[in-house]
């Protein structure tokens, strides 16, 4: 979202705004992907206790509140509440409800037919955290990938303000009067527009409304010169 920001505002020609949102986007998302590559760096391969780590991390995410905080756990509510990833959550709530009414029966559940139904539900539990792990890790690399992809285009977008920079700076500002040869207002000599910061409404979980916002700043048209 904060890439759609600076794209509005570079078509509204609002060059500092356009700065100021490339530097907190830089400044955000930089560590943020540090954090996640690290994560993925350090639980790369599929060693149980490697994929445990990756679902108790996923399991916080998704027992935490929507609009927590932390920049990862943010990220990670795009998929850790989905039914998949909820349903391996709560298998583990099934087996401790399970494993305490067998720790209730006393010695029947220790041995014989009640032992083998603990071995069970503990296997059960351990293969739940690994898919759930390997979800997660699958994901979060997704996920990076996309950050390292928006992360260009920032990059991309300071280019372009540097551009038009330059094209500012080359047009000499007495040659243009605002007005065309019939006295018309020219293209591109439109004032300054008044920044609001109400008209963005995206301070929510919401992928829905950041779609439909990057819909309306791809239609923006510049008319404030090249």
């Amino acid at each position: 979202v904060e890439m759609l920001r600076a794209m509005g505002f570079l078509q509204m020609c609002i060059y500092d705004e356009v700065e100021r949102e490339g530097a907190v986007f830089t400044e955000r998302f930089q560590r943020t992907g540090l954090r996640i590559k690290d994560l993925l760096e350090r639980n790369g391969d599929n060693t149980p206790r490697a994929l445990v780590e990756l679902f108790t991390l996923g399991m916080q995410a998704m027992k935490a509140k929507p609009q927590h905080g932390d920049p990862v756990y943010q990220i990670m509510n795009r998929f850790v509440r989905s039914p998949y990833f909820v349903s391996l959550v709560f298998t583990g709530d099934h087996v401790r409800r399970e494993l305490a009414y067998l720790n209730g029966i006393g010695t029947a559940g220790q041995r014989g037919l009640g032992g083998f139904l603990r071995d069970v539900l503990v296997w059960r539990w351990q293969t739940a955290q690994e898919l759930g792990g390997k979800f997660v890790r699958d994901r979060l690399a997704t996920e990076y990938h996309t950050l390292q992809s928006n992360v260009a285009t920032m990059d991309i977008v300071k280019l372009e303000l540097l551009r038009k920079a330059r094209y500012r700076t080359e047009q000499s500002f007495a040659s243009n009067t605002g007005e065309d040869v019939w006295g018309e207002k020219k293209r591109g000599s439109l004032p300054r527009p008044e920044k609001r910061d109400d008209q963005y409404h995206w301070d929510f979980n919401g992928e829905f409304w950041a779609d439909e916002l990057g819909d309306y700043v791809f239609a923006l048209r510049p008319e404030c010169g090249e």
